[in-house]
Protein backbone atom coordinates (compact mmCIF):
# COMPACT_ATOMS: atom_id res chain seq x y z
CA UNK A 1 0.00 0.00 0.00
CA UNK A 2 1.44 3.36 -1.05
CA UNK A 3 0.92 6.36 1.21
CA UNK A 4 1.08 10.03 0.30
CA UNK A 5 1.83 12.24 3.31
CA UNK A 6 1.27 16.01 3.18
CA UNK A 7 2.63 18.21 5.96
CA UNK A 8 3.04 21.99 6.00
CA UNK A 9 5.40 22.00 9.02
CA UNK A 10 8.14 19.74 7.60
CA UNK A 11 10.51 20.28 4.70
CA UNK A 12 11.39 16.60 4.47
CA UNK A 13 10.37 13.32 6.10
CA UNK A 14 12.90 12.33 8.79
CA UNK A 15 12.07 8.59 8.83
CA UNK A 16 11.56 6.27 5.86
CA UNK A 17 10.46 2.97 7.35
CA UNK A 18 7.35 2.77 5.17
CA UNK A 19 6.61 3.35 1.46
CA UNK A 20 5.63 7.02 1.87
CA UNK A 21 5.65 9.73 -0.77
CA UNK A 22 6.12 12.99 1.13
CA UNK A 23 4.86 16.39 -0.02
CA UNK A 24 5.77 19.52 1.90
CA UNK A 25 2.83 21.88 1.56
CA UNK A 26 -0.56 23.06 2.74
CA UNK A 27 -3.33 20.57 1.99
CA UNK A 28 -5.90 23.39 1.91
CA UNK A 29 -4.35 24.59 -1.36
CA UNK A 30 -5.63 23.12 -4.62
CA UNK A 31 -2.16 23.02 -6.15
CA UNK A 32 -0.90 20.84 -3.31
CA UNK A 33 -3.92 18.53 -3.51
CA UNK A 34 -3.31 18.02 -7.22
CA UNK A 35 0.26 16.89 -6.44
CA UNK A 36 -1.15 14.01 -4.37
CA UNK A 37 -2.79 12.44 -7.42
CA UNK A 38 -6.00 12.33 -5.42
CA UNK A 39 -8.04 10.74 -8.20
CA UNK A 40 -6.02 7.55 -7.69
CA UNK A 41 -6.44 7.52 -3.90
CA UNK A 42 -8.72 5.15 -2.01
CA UNK A 43 -9.28 7.42 0.99
CA UNK A 44 -8.00 10.52 2.79
CA UNK A 45 -7.14 10.92 6.47
CA UNK A 46 -6.87 14.44 7.87
CA UNK A 47 -5.24 14.46 11.30
CA UNK A 48 -5.44 17.24 13.86
CA UNK A 49 -2.47 19.44 14.65
CA UNK A 50 -2.08 18.78 18.37
CA UNK A 51 0.51 21.54 18.69
CA UNK A 52 -2.22 24.13 18.14
CA UNK A 53 -5.13 25.07 20.37
CA UNK A 54 -8.23 22.95 19.83
CA UNK A 55 -10.18 25.68 18.05
CA UNK A 56 -7.33 26.48 15.66
CA UNK A 57 -6.62 22.83 14.96
CA UNK A 58 -10.27 22.05 14.26
CA UNK A 59 -10.69 25.12 12.03
CA UNK A 60 -7.78 23.94 9.91
CA UNK A 61 -9.12 20.37 9.76
CA UNK A 62 -12.52 21.63 8.60
CA UNK A 63 -10.89 23.83 5.95
CA UNK A 64 -8.69 20.96 4.78
CA UNK A 65 -11.73 18.66 4.60
CA UNK A 66 -13.59 21.23 2.52
CA UNK A 67 -10.62 21.64 0.15
CA UNK A 68 -10.23 17.89 -0.36
CA UNK A 69 -13.96 17.41 -0.92
CA UNK A 70 -13.91 20.23 -3.46
CA UNK A 71 -11.27 18.35 -5.43
CA UNK A 72 -12.90 14.92 -5.18
CA UNK A 73 -16.65 14.57 -4.68
CA UNK A 74 -16.78 10.92 -3.67
CA UNK A 75 -13.51 9.92 -1.97
CA UNK A 76 -13.96 8.76 1.67
CA UNK A 77 -12.60 11.41 4.05
CA UNK A 78 -11.70 10.61 7.67
CA UNK A 79 -11.21 13.75 9.76
CA UNK A 80 -9.81 13.99 13.27
CA UNK A 81 -11.68 16.60 15.33
CA UNK A 82 -10.66 17.56 18.86
CA UNK A 83 -13.75 19.46 20.05
CA UNK A 84 -17.26 18.07 19.90
CA UNK A 85 -18.79 21.33 18.65
CA UNK A 86 -16.74 21.21 15.43
CA UNK A 87 -17.81 17.68 14.47
CA UNK A 88 -20.92 18.87 12.62
CA UNK A 89 -18.91 21.47 10.73
CA UNK A 90 -16.51 18.76 9.58
CA UNK A 91 -19.45 16.66 8.37
CA UNK A 92 -20.88 19.63 6.48
CA UNK A 93 -17.45 20.21 4.95
CA UNK A 94 -17.54 16.68 3.52
CA UNK A 95 -16.07 14.30 6.11
CA UNK A 96 -17.52 10.79 5.97
CA UNK A 97 -16.03 9.71 9.29
CA UNK A 98 -15.24 11.86 12.33
CA UNK A 99 -12.62 10.60 14.78
CA UNK A 100 -12.65 12.21 18.21
CA UNK A 101 -9.64 10.85 20.15
CA UNK A 102 -10.91 12.30 23.45
CA UNK A 103 -14.11 10.24 23.22
CA UNK A 104 -12.20 7.07 22.36
CA UNK A 105 -9.63 7.42 25.11
CA UNK A 106 -12.27 8.43 27.66
CA UNK A 107 -14.28 5.28 26.90
CA UNK A 108 -11.14 3.15 27.07
CA UNK A 109 -10.12 4.60 30.45
CA UNK A 110 -13.66 4.01 31.75
CA UNK A 111 -13.52 0.35 30.75
CA UNK A 112 -10.10 -0.04 32.35
CA UNK A 113 -11.27 1.54 35.61
CA UNK A 114 -14.52 -0.40 35.97
CA UNK A 115 -13.60 -3.68 34.28
CA UNK A 116 -14.02 -7.14 35.69
CA UNK A 117 -10.86 -8.18 37.47
CA UNK A 118 -9.90 -10.75 34.84
CA UNK A 119 -10.71 -8.53 31.85
CA UNK A 120 -8.08 -6.48 30.03
CA UNK A 121 -9.99 -4.16 27.66
CA UNK A 122 -6.96 -2.33 26.24
CA UNK A 123 -5.03 -5.49 25.38
CA UNK A 124 -8.16 -7.12 23.97
CA UNK A 125 -8.96 -4.12 21.76
CA UNK A 126 -5.38 -3.84 20.54
CA UNK A 127 -5.28 -7.51 19.61
CA UNK A 128 -8.67 -7.25 17.91
CA UNK A 129 -7.58 -4.34 15.70
CA UNK A 130 -4.34 -6.12 14.76
CA UNK A 131 -6.10 -9.31 13.73
CA UNK A 132 -9.54 -8.20 12.56
CA UNK A 133 -11.10 -5.59 10.31
CA UNK A 134 -14.47 -3.95 10.94
CA UNK A 135 -16.82 -4.33 8.00
CA UNK A 136 -20.31 -3.08 7.11
CA UNK A 137 -22.41 -5.19 4.79
CA UNK A 138 -25.86 -5.18 3.23
CA UNK A 139 -28.22 -7.87 4.44
CA UNK A 140 -28.04 -10.92 2.19
CA UNK A 141 -31.31 -11.53 0.34
CA UNK A 142 -31.90 -14.88 2.02
CA UNK A 143 -31.68 -13.20 5.45
CA UNK A 144 -34.30 -10.49 4.92
CA UNK A 145 -37.02 -10.67 7.59
CA UNK A 146 -35.00 -13.35 9.36
CA UNK A 147 -33.86 -13.09 13.01
CA UNK A 148 -30.47 -11.53 13.75
CA UNK A 149 -29.48 -14.75 15.54
CA UNK A 150 -29.91 -16.69 12.31
CA UNK A 151 -27.64 -14.20 10.53
CA UNK A 152 -24.99 -14.72 13.23
CA UNK A 153 -24.93 -18.44 12.46
CA UNK A 154 -24.99 -17.79 8.71
CA UNK A 155 -21.88 -15.58 8.77
CA UNK A 156 -20.01 -17.80 11.23
CA UNK A 157 -19.74 -20.34 8.42
CA UNK A 158 -17.73 -17.70 6.51
CA UNK A 159 -15.39 -16.95 9.46
CA UNK A 160 -17.21 -13.66 10.01
CA UNK A 161 -18.28 -12.49 13.46
CA UNK A 162 -21.50 -10.48 13.34
CA UNK A 163 -21.56 -7.75 16.02
CA UNK A 164 -24.71 -5.80 15.34
CA UNK A 165 -26.49 -3.62 12.82
CA UNK A 166 -27.13 -0.03 11.78
CA UNK A 167 -30.77 0.94 11.26
CA UNK A 168 -31.85 4.48 10.35
CA UNK A 169 -28.44 5.75 11.42
CA UNK A 170 -28.65 4.18 14.89
CA UNK A 171 -26.12 1.54 15.96
CA UNK A 172 -27.36 -1.60 17.73
CA UNK A 173 -24.51 -3.75 19.03
CA UNK A 174 -25.43 -7.28 20.09
CA UNK A 175 -29.17 -6.72 19.51
CA UNK A 176 -31.70 -9.31 20.70
CA UNK A 177 -31.36 -12.44 18.57
CA UNK A 178 -35.03 -12.28 17.62
CA UNK A 179 -34.57 -8.86 15.95
CA UNK A 180 -35.83 -9.18 12.37
CA UNK A 181 -33.49 -7.89 9.67
CA UNK A 182 -34.81 -5.23 7.29
CA UNK A 183 -33.82 -4.35 3.73
CA UNK A 184 -32.00 -1.11 4.54
CA UNK A 185 -30.11 -2.47 7.55
CA UNK A 186 -26.31 -2.49 7.50
CA UNK A 187 -24.63 -5.38 9.29
CA UNK A 188 -21.55 -4.72 11.41
CA UNK A 189 -19.02 -7.53 11.41
CA UNK A 190 -15.44 -8.48 12.19
CA UNK A 191 -13.45 -10.15 9.42
CA UNK A 192 -9.85 -11.26 9.62
CA UNK A 193 -7.37 -9.23 7.58
CA UNK A 194 -6.63 -12.38 5.58
CA UNK A 195 -10.29 -12.77 4.57
CA UNK A 196 -11.30 -9.13 4.07
CA UNK A 197 -10.40 -9.13 0.36
CA UNK A 198 -13.19 -11.63 -0.30
CA UNK A 199 -15.80 -9.09 0.83
CA UNK A 200 -14.72 -6.21 -1.43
Amino acid sequence: MDIVLVDRTLKKLPIHHYPVHFISGDITEDAVIRKTNINEAKSVIISADVLQKEQQADNYTVLATLAVRGNHSSIPIISEILSRKQAENAKRAGADTIIRPNDFLGSLFYHELFRQESAKPFQALLSLLKQQQFSQMDVAGELLNKPFGEAVQFYQLENTLLLGLIRDGAYAINPPHQTLLQENDKLIALISWDDIKHFK
